[in-house]
């Protein structure tokens, strides 16, 4: 018996229906919540939404970032804790960037024995308004355990519109507990602004506050670049340093509110401090805490390359008529 003249042909839609609901369901599923030390790329906003809000955070996973992603339009949850990485990896060792980051709420909150590694964030913008914490930056509320900000540029702005105290700073809030948590190679470059009539707002362009004697925070060939308006205390670098803060060939060209609660890298700080400048013109200070006696250089200093001579140049740009600049972040 001959087949139906149509028989061929209905297989064949058959076939191209089949193939392309497995197409789509794969698209929809594109990403997969890694287990503990299991790794996930992220190709796409919609993976990384898909990420954010359903994955469990605190488990260990490994998430690579694969591409530049926008996240223009998508809401993304309060994650109480991140004790994964979050890697922008490529073969050109080119950052990735994450732009249009925008929320009422840190991406998360805390980070625990977590890393955070060659990203950019362009355009992030935070409008809190009922503070979910006391504490909030652009990458976090808070940290504690081990945990490392390596190769971080943020750039964007920071409103505060709460009568609650708070630790704010341009990257993470405060340091609450810590084994070692390392920021190496990391910005903020942006405006950050705090209307409240709380007794205690404390601002870092970095770091809101540090507030354990334990363990070590240490911010290495580091800086902070914008303003800082409002607040009670506040630091080009970091708002509060405990004696565990070192901070190291790093640098400020924050402009600070004019209060005797100003520091050009650190208001509060019983830390080390050791090659590290703010620059006293943009900031409108000649007083910090941290670096106090060797720290403060007018403009035209801040822009001489020898001024910098101890840093390294395989590290930052170094020239005159220009801020140091770091290397990876003009790629």
């Amino acid at each position: 018996m001959k087949p139906h003249p149509n028989f061929n042909t209905s297989i064949h839609k058959l076939i191209y229906i089949i193939f392309f609901a497995l197409l789509l369901a794969t698209k929809a599923m594109a990403v997969i919540c890694p287990g503990p030390a299991q790794e996930a790329d992220i190709t796409s906003a919609d993976d990384f939404e898909y990420v954010i809000n359903n994955c469990d955070l605190a488990g260990g996973g490994i998430f690579n970032l694969v591409n530049d992603i926008d996240l223009t339009g998508k809401k993304l949850r309060r994650v109480d804790t991140f004790s994964g990485a979050l890697y922008g990896r490529t073969p050109s060792s080119k950052p990735h960037v994450i732009s249009n980051f925008s929320s009422d709420h840190a991406l998360f909150g805390t980070l625990s024995n977590a890393s955070i590694l060659n990203i950019k964030f362009v355009n992030a913008n935070l409008n809190v308004v009922d503070a979910q914490a006391p504490t909030f930056g652009v990458l976090a509320e808070a940290m504690v355990g081990h945990n490392e900000i390596v190769n971080v540029d943020v750039r964007g702005n920071i409103t505060y519109n709460s009568d609650a105290s708070v630790d704010i700073g341009g990257l993470v809030g405060e340091v609450v507990s810590t084994i070692s948590i390392q920021i190496i190679q990391s910005s903020f470059t942006g405006n950050i602004s705090a209307k409240s009539t709380a007794d205690m707002v404390i601002i870092g362009g970095l770091i809101g506050g540090n507030d354990t004697i334990d363990g070590n925070l240490i911010i290495t060939d580091s800086y902070a670049a914008g303003t800082i308006a409002g607040g009670n205390y506040a630091g080009g670098l970091i708002g509060d340093g405990q004696p565990s803060t070192t901070i190291n060939n790093s640098y400020s060209t924050m402009k600070l509110p004019a209060s005797p609660g100003s520091g050009g890298l650190s208001f509060g700080f019983t830390g080390t401090c050791t090659n590290s400048y703010w620059d006293i013109n943009t900031s409108g200070t000649s007083t910090s805490e941290a670096c106090a006696n060797t720290g403060g250089k007018t403009t035209q200093k801040m822009q001489t390359a020898s001024t910098f001579s101890k840093w390294d140049t395989n590290i930052w740009q170094l020239s005159d008529g220009a801020y140091p600049q770091l290397l990876w972040e003009l790629k």
